[in-house]
């Protein structure tokens, strides 16, 4: 008779699925069954599922708190970017897409600003820690404050499964290394170029006492636009200083784009709105619109 156990998958490789069990903590290596393909659905990093001990075969995929498709994963409660000081240059409309992502998806965003010892960067932090964001300043590794980070970041991920993004060479990687100890392989930056060079190749859980990491594939702005998957209508309340200004627009269904009117043009040009933050939702909001108009073609 097969025993049936819950566990989560911690990575995903070649069609099989390493899932920890919830009570023991042993991985079993698993293979999904062919009803979830007639579903239209798959396991992914991140999932809760009961699975079969004997044949090792997962059986059912328990509801999910969020989904990410790129990178494909589910189950995150915290995401946290690293953006550069340079090399790359830190880039708003990441920062600001990454963000509209969490508040959508119910995760709670992390921001941690790197290399600050070669380029300091101050207006950004300015921006998000006034919104009430977590925001955090280290320097490029081997970092001189290693205790302070760890204490700052611990408090935030404690049992909970939390995802790591950032440009390519935004330091990834050696942040994980040196912040969890855990070993994954990092690269220099590409001069040609100018940004780091891809040395994640797939998702996997790491474990850290109570924290769950994963590492993402480094992204250029140039791919950013893949990771939105945001309803049109809503994109606007993913953009929390948005909040108060919203509802005295004189049109209900107003977009802040170009309409009359608009409280939150208004409150822009007042200088109560970041007009970064304003130029990052206009530019998130039409790449929805023109996404969509791409899908239903």
């Amino acid at each position: 008779m097969n025993i049936k156990k819950n566990g989560m998958i911690l990575k995903a490789l070649s069609g099989f699925y390493y899932i920890e069990e919830d009570k023991t903590k042993d991985i079993f290596e698993c293979k999904a069954r062919g009803l979830f393909r007639n579903q239209k659905t798959e396991p992914m990093v991140g999932d809760v599922v009961e699975f079969n001990i004997d044949d090792k075969i997962i059986i059912n995929i328990l509801k999910r708190k969020n989904v990410m498709m790129r990178p494909s994963m589910s189950n995150i409660d915290n995401i946290i970017l690293l953006i550069s000081s340079c090399e790359p240059s830190p880039n708003s409309l990441i920062i600001d897409t990454i963000i509209s992502i969490c508040e959508y998806k119910n995760i709670n965003p992390i921001l941690i600003f790197t290399k600050q010892d070669i380029v300091k960067i101050d207006s950004y932090y300015q921006i998000y820690k006034k919104l009430g964001y977590k925001v955090i300043n280290i320097n490029s590794y081997p970092y001189n404050n290693d205790n302070y980070i760890k204490q700052e970041v611990f408090t935030e991920l404690s049992n909970s499964l939390t995802l790591i993004m950032g440009n390519s060479g935004s330091g990834k990687s050696t942040f994980i290394n040196n912040i969890f100890n855990i070993n994954i392989k990092t690269a220099n930056i590409s001069q040609k170029l100018g940004r780091g060079k891809h040395t994640t190749t797939h998702i996997e859980l790491y474990k850290f006492n109570d924290i769950y990491i994963a590492d993402s594939p480094g992204f250029s702005t140039l791919d950013i636009s893949k990771y939105i998957n945001i309803d049109l209508l809503y994109i606007q309340h993913t953009f929390i200083d948005f909040n108060e200004y919203i509802d005295k627009c004189k049109f209900s269904n107003c977009s802040h784009i170009k309409e009359s009117n608009c409280n939150i043009i208004d409150n822009v040009t007042k200088g109560n709105i970041s007009k970064i933050r304003y130029n990052n939702y206009t530019n998130i909001y039409n790449t929805i619109k023109e996404n969509n108009k791409n899908t239903y073609k």
